[in-house]
């Protein structure tokens, strides 16, 4: 009987203070959405920042030796495992973030086999980078390379780890320089 009446009580409390909220008022027309007021965008797009910084550091992306197509092709990400990866930046916008990261040391290309890989070196952290597979003209986000090599990523659950391992860094990029997300 005790063990029913704890449930119960919740059930009840959460009936009274769970009332539901609406995000529209349609009884008051001023709240219906038509009317809504629209901030002025205080940031720029990812798509600009992106732009910006791969013609900022045109000349260190150009040193890595890839190829005017390969700069060109798009890079795909996988952000949920449940879906089909959609297009990030180019490879040189995706190059780009690397160059924009704090306390940056180098960046150097590295390939192995098919992919191209960055390895990344930053003050006080081991080296690590991300390696791009080629598909259909473009590139997909599948691997981790470290001082010892490539880590390829065998399913799409990993690769949305990955994606989430590489999210913190784009997003150091894009908001150190004026991203309003």
């Amino acid at each position: 009987m005790k063990s029913l009446l704890m449930p119960a009580t919740l059930f009840m409390f959460s009936t009274i203070v769970c009332t539901p909220a609406y995000a529209s008022d349609l009884t008051n027309p001023a709240r219906n959405g038509s009317d809504a007021v629209v901030l002025p965008q205080t940031g720029k797009t990812m798509e600009v920042v992106l732009q910006q910084l791969s013609t900022k550091y045109n000349k260190e992306i150009s040193s890595l030796g890839l190829s005017a197509e390969q700069l060109n092709a798009i890079v795909y990400v996988r952000p949920d495992w449940v879906r089909e990866p959609i297009p990030f930046a180019t490879v040189k916008e995706f190059a780009a973030v690397f160059f924009a990261q704090p306390n940056l040391q180098s960046v150097k290309m590295v390939k192995y086999g098919e992919y191209l890989g960055f390895h990344v070196k930053t003050t006080g952290l081991p080296a690590d980078g991300y390696a791009l597979y080629p598909q259909e003209n473009n590139y997909l986000l599948k691997g981790i390379v470290d001082d010892e090599g490539l880590l390829e990523t065998i399913d799409a659950r990993e690769e949305e780890l990955l994606f989430q391992s590489f999210y913190p860094k784009a997003m150091t990029a894009l908001t150190d320089n004026g991203f309003k997300g």
